[in-house]
């Protein structure tokens, strides 16, 4: 870490003190990763702050209300793959793969596997200050039916596209469609109305046994099952699972996640920020 961010990250744990509303504890390398996503601006920086907190208490069913030991997140780890592969490309992004494990549709929760996404993103932040300089998305269409489709819900959908759009503490730089179905023009339909123009302009398709993924995600980067050189897949996704279950006490702990109610001094600078 240079010295002039190591002294903005100094400035925020001042600043996280101060504001008596936010919860008791943050990871320090998780405030670098805000600083790094606002350019080291340190008032633009607390802003994203403060309104990360606010949507995650906002949809606390999503965000705070959480157990990656219950039956709900059990059962969507066994239908769907929400993996963090190992490795960084050239531009420093970190991967993230998410397919179908089972295809019935039935079986696939929505909001469940939005819970389970954020749950393993908030997982990456713990003990590191290493930072990425963005995320690549890779979405596996393989087995992804108009049903499961259905299956979406709205009101998740935009909390999720909103959160990751505006309050996240890293950026999306590429999201990547492959295995693409003739019914994607459906799905982006759904997805098109809760996304801003930038995001869409990230989407690259690939067709069903395309070797143009490769071009942006390099292969020793990808599992064996995508021809690939970082293992299989079975072997990162059992990674993930003890993760979230080594990090149970962290996704709980309220006073990690939990807003309080604000003292005097602090309600204009967090009421100013306006969730729709």
């Amino acid at each position: 870490m240079s010295a002039d961010l190591e002294t903005k990250v100094n400035q925020l744990e001042k600043w996280w003190k101060t504001q008596t509303q936010l919860p008791e504890k943050i990871e320090r390398g998780l405030l670098k990763r805000f600083l790094v996503a606002m350019s080291a601006d340190v008032e633009s920086t607390q802003n994203l702050i403060l309104y990360n907190y606010k949507l995650r208490n906002k949809y606390d069913h999503i965000f705070l209300k959480r157990d990656p030991m219950d039956e709900a997140t059990q059962e969507i780890l066994k239908v769907a793959d929400y993996l963090s592969l190992p490795g960084r490309t050239a531009e420093n992004y970190s991967v993230t793969l998410f397919r179908l494990q089972e295809f019935e549709p039935e079986k696939f929760k929505f909001t469940e596997a939005v819970k389970v996404l954020f749950m393993i993103i908030d997982c990456r932040f713990v003990g590191t200050e290493e930072i990425d300089n963005g995320d690549v998305i890779i979405f596996d269409m393989a087995g992804y039916t108009l049903k499961h489709l259905a299956q979406t819900s709205i009101s998740s959908l935009r909390t999720v596209t909103k959160y990751t759009q505006e309050a996240h503490s890293g950026r999306v730089r590429q999201i990547h469609v492959i295995n693409a179905a003739p019914y994607l023009d459906k799905v982006l339909a759904v997805v098109r109305p809760f996304l801003k123009g930038e995001l869409m302009k990230m989407i690259h398709t690939h067709l069903p046994g395309s070797d143009t993924p490769y071009e942006f995600v390099p292969r020793e980067l990808l599992p064996e099952e995508y021809g690939g050189n970082a293992g299989k897949m079975s072997d990162i996704r059992q990674h993930w699972i003890n993760k979230l279950k080594e990090n149970r006490d962290f996704l709980m702990d309220e006073s990690r996640w939990k807003m309080k109610k604000p003292q005097s001094g602090n309600v204009d600078n967090l009421s100013s920020l306006e969730i729709d």
